[in-house]
């Protein structure tokens, strides 16, 4: 088939198809899981790079999905509550106003650059227990 044919044909055709390949596709939550434990596994394996991954979370994960209405969460009281990322947004947050001065809530006792570490601790080990957490529901999801 090619890019020409009725787009209803290719749906058709591809949804037939997944279907005697025994593949079902997951819904938004369970491949923003997916997604998310990949993302994840960036922050533990580079927590240099913690900031940046996490800037792709929000950006690529979190924002991409209206959550409370396309998937009927009733009432939303953290950022990221759906997908367990408050946790780890609280020390995003954090990093985000450090690096633009902003006013910090956390190790105020602390230098500059120790706060800086430890708010990066901090995200890295949130993402470590999510991970956990993630790994087993997608495993539950597989069986």
């Amino acid at each position: 088939m090619s890019s020409i044919d009725n787009p209803f044909e290719l749906q058709t055709y591809f949804d037939k198809s997944l279907q005697e390949l025994g593949i079902t596709l997951p819904n938004k939550i369970e491949a923003a899981k997916v997604l998310l434990r990949y993302y994840l596994g960036k922050i533990i394996a580079h927590p240099e790079s913690a900031l940046e991954v996490m800037r792709s979370v929000d950006n690529d994960v979190y924002h991409k999905v209206n959550w409370l209405n396309e998937l009927g969460v009733k009432e939303k009281k953290f950022v990221g509550e759906e997908l367990g990322l408050e946790r780890l947004y609280t020390w995003y947050r954090e990093l985000q106003d450090f690096e633009d001065e902003g006013m910090l809530l956390y190790y105020n006792d602390l230098p500059k650059e120790k706060q800086k570490q430890k708010f990066n601790e901090h995200l890295v080990e949130e993402a470590k227990v999510l991970k956990i957490k993630i790994d087993n529901e997608i495993s539950l999801y597989n069986t």
